[in-house]
């Protein structure tokens, strides 16, 4: 079908007014107040209700903030460690919400997109690698042998993903490897960007005391420095293993282009 252009759209002249309104009552609110339960909400709603058939698998909102995050946020110092301003994130989760996109040219905030990035991946239904996969994983970065072994497991593990998990996952870790290459300026490594995302991106169950175990924690953070780094390796390449593969051409992060398209 034709492209069609998102209100919110980068592309788009001017954003739409502060005051919208509903069609149902004909009364105007503010986008500041609006509740996050319309048909197009985002946030808190499960992964594959999100996927957008006959692309890539990615929700819009993840392809549309990592993308600012790519073009504006490449050069700040403590990216995804700095607080974004929580107005600004309220707004933000917003417009998602509410209208499916945001301007976010407008906010002109990277802190926030980030924080808002984070928001989505900790509110999910269920993380993006499943709990139910979460001792395998921590299972296969403890088995004996050679660091290739221990990435073939990992590299399995990943391919076994339901489809929109791994999708989501590969995104993700394409988007933080891009990242660790402004090291200099962001002071972004893998390491880093493991400790800051692990927790979004796997669940541990809590102990009795409330908290999850540490040394389960430490594991999963190295597991996704683990994916990050070796992002070419353990993401797109099987080896000789008998894995599911899914084709996703996530380069560049072209694939934000394409989900405006309905």
């Amino acid at each position: 079908m034709g492209h069609q252009e998102s209100p919110f759209s980068p592309f788009a002249e001017a954003p739409p007014s502060r005051k919208e309104t509903s069609k149902k009552s004909g009364t105007q609110y503010s986008r500041d107040s609006v509740p996050v339960t319309g048909a197009k909400r985002v946030y808190g709603v499960p992964l594959e209700q999100l996927v957008i058939a006959g692309h890539s698998g990615v929700p819009r909102v993840v392809a549309r903030l990592c993308h600012f995050i790519e073009r504006h946020g490449m050069q700040t110092d403590g990216l995804f460690r700095t607080p974004g301003n929580q107005r600004s994130i309220a707004k933000i989760r917003a417009d998602f919400d509410m209208y499916g996109d945001s301007n976010l040219e407008r906010y002109k905030d990277v802190a926030a997109a980030a924080g808002c990035l984070k928001m989505f991946l900790r509110e999910l239904p269920e993380a993006v690698v499943p709990t139910r996969f979460t001792e395998d994983f921590v299972a296969a970065l403890r088995e004996e042998g050679s660091p290739p072994r221990r990435c073939e497991l990992l590299s399995a593990l990943v391919h076994s993903l339901p489809p929109a998990h791994y999708a989501l996952l590969r995104f993700l870790c394409s988007f933080l490897r891009r990242v660790t290459n402004f090291h200099s300026a962001v002071h972004m490594s893998a390491d880093t960007l493991g400790i800051i995302f692990a927790p979004n991106v796997f669940r541990l169950s809590a102990r009795e005391g409330g908290a999850p175990c540490l040394e389960q924690q430490a594991a999963i953070n190295r597991i996704l420095a683990q994916l990050i780094h070796n992002y070419d390796r353990m993401l797109c390449w099987t080896g000789n293993l008998k894995v599911r593969r899914v084709e996703m051409d996530d380069d560049d992060l072209g694939i934000w282009k394409d989900v405006w398209a309905e």
